[in-house]
């Protein structure tokens, strides 16, 4: 699509440049799903958050990538939306509907809350790190040397970093992270995994 600029830059900042979200003023509803956090969920908190509609609304749930979207509350929820702007139905409860309804995921247990921005106002922006020895830590670290480094061999290598006991918290939104990595090989591919380890 964009030649060497989309390999080397990756998709988000290539998307940032030509694709002004700012500018999309039609009514939107985003269902997102947890569970789609490689390239589908960003977009839907992108579009979300950057435009400029006056009606839009935010649902996130979780589970099968198509299967949610036909569950009776989720046909529903699209029906009042479509009734109200392509047929005029605008007496059938949409301007009562939250424009932000997250399923929120408690171990087993799940349920909605409805928020009133996204993200939530009472949001903390919390930093970890890697560390020496597989650690995951709230204090900063930096690399001072070489051996500081992590290597990992090609399709097998795995490397797990394990905090010490968490207090009780929750993780809504998009974490990401910033890594300064190296190959020998044509190109490579990392998957990060955060979660909860019950043992």
């Amino acid at each position: 699509m964009y030649g060497e600029t989309w390999r080397s830059e990756g998709p988000w900042p290539v998307f940032d440049r030509t694709r002004d979200l700012s500018k999309l003023k039609v009514p939107i509803l985003s269902a997102g799903n947890w569970m789609d956090s490689e390239v589908h969920f960003p977009g839907n908190l992108a579009a979300f958050e950057r435009s400029s509609s006056r009606w839009k609304f935010l649902e996130i749930h979780t589970g099968n990538h198509i299967a949610s979207y036909y569950e009776p509350a989720q046909t529903e929820r699209q029906l009042i939306f479509f009734d109200y702007f392509l047929k005029g139905k605008t007496d059938n409860g949409l301007e009562a509907t939250p424009r932000i309804d997250l399923l929120i995921r408690r171990g087993t247990n799940n349920s909605y809350r409805v928020e009133e921005s996204w993200p939530p106002q009472d949001t903390i922006y919390t930093s970890l790190y890697l560390a020496p020895d597989e650690a995951l830590s709230f204090d900063e670290f930096a690399a001072s040397s070489e051996d500081d480094a992590i290597s990992s061999a090609g399709l097998t290598g795995k490397d797990l970093f394990q905090s010490a006991p968490l207090k009780d918290f929750e993780i809504l939104g998009y974490p990401n992270l910033d890594l300064a990595v190296s190959t020998d090989a044509k190109d490579m591919d990392i998957f990060i995994y955060f979660c909860h380890r019950l043992d």
